[in-house]
């Protein structure tokens, strides 16, 4: 049996061992980034604290509404019984809005400013590192 020059009959299994090796390797640095990529999107999440007290801007509060523990209310003018009140109902959807593979959210909040009307607004949310940046307010009607 002629070998060729440089080579030597045992050279096939320490080849392959060098390639398991380092697919190994491979394997376990990707394993490491998904792991860490995990960890900062987890430590990021929205929290539903973070949306009940964010500020929203609403079809009667143009300028925010700041909620505090999901409920704002404000005099709807100086001195008068009338109230202006926003509240974040209970419940909302997660997903990723903007394209940064960060979970987004859509709320709805529920208006009113003292008369007759209930507004129901559908209110976009970003997330930014954990923080509730409402984007967009889009009124879905009336007492629907």
């Amino acid at each position: 049996m002629s070998t060729t020059p440089g080579t030597a009959a045992g050279s096939r299994p320490r080849s392959r061992s060098r390639i398991v090796a380092a697919l190994a390797v491979a394997a376990f640095v990707a394993l490491l980034a998904i792991g860490a990529w995990l960890v900062r999107t987890e430590s990021k999440q929205l929290t539903w604290q973070s949306l009940l007290n964010a500020t929203y801007t609403t079809s009667i509060t143009p300028r925010g509404a700041a909620l505090t523990n999901g409920t704002f209310e404000a005099e709807a003018a100086p001195g008068s019984a009338s109230k202006i009140t926003v509240r974040l109902a209970d419940t909302a959807a997660f997903g990723d809005l903007d394209g940064n593979l960060s979970p987004d959210a859509a709320v709805v909040l529920v208006t009113s400013g003292g008369g007759s009307g209930t507004f129901v607004e559908l209110a976009a949310v970003r997330n930014e590192r954990g923080a509730a940046r409402p984007a967009a307010t889009a009124l879905l009607g009336d007492r629907i």
